[in-house]
């Protein structure tokens, strides 16, 4: 059985240390084996816990109207920020494709062109260059969609 220490206060000159005064815990009573529970309690969330903010309202009376009033401000900018984030997405996908289409009938025309001027070699590997990266292009864009959801 571990030893019962007693409590010692921590020094002056460290402040962030804590001592606990841990007695002899029961284990297990088949295995004879000690133990301990430790629970332990966090919080996430742009609020303090109700009793965190009762707390702040012993301090400051309107202090919890304010944090809740930050709260739904930094609740409605997110909202907001999202929003334009998604509005800059969209006309990015849209000039992307805009772009590329742009780009595949300008090289199927001028693949055409050259093929009309004898260039017969020429004017069909542009041309099939053209078809083939725009094709390819639409098959990667798919399966990285299908990987992203």
């Amino acid at each position: 059985m571990p030893e019962h220490h007693p409590l010692q206060n921590p020094s002056p000159q460290t402040p962030d240390k804590v001592t606990a005064n841990v007695g002899p815990i029961a284990g297990h009573p088949l295995l004879g084996v000690a133990g301990a529970t430790a629970v332990f309690q966090q919080h996430s969330g742009p609020l303090p816990t109700a009793s965190e903010l009762a707390a702040y309202g012993a301090v400051q009376s309107d202090m919890p109207e304010r944090i809740l009033r930050m709260a739904e401000q930094n609740a409605a900018d997110e909202r907001v920020r999202l929003q334009r984030e998604q509005t800059q997405r969209f006309w990015m996908d849209m000039t992307g494709r805009l772009l590329g289409f742009i780009f595949a009938m300008g090289a199927l025309i001028s693949g055409v062109i050259l093929c009309l001027n004898g260039h017969d070699a020429a004017g069909g590997s542009i041309g099939a260059a053209a078809v083939g990266g725009t094709v390819l292009a639409l098959i990667t864009g798919k399966s990285v969609q299908n990987l992203k959801k």
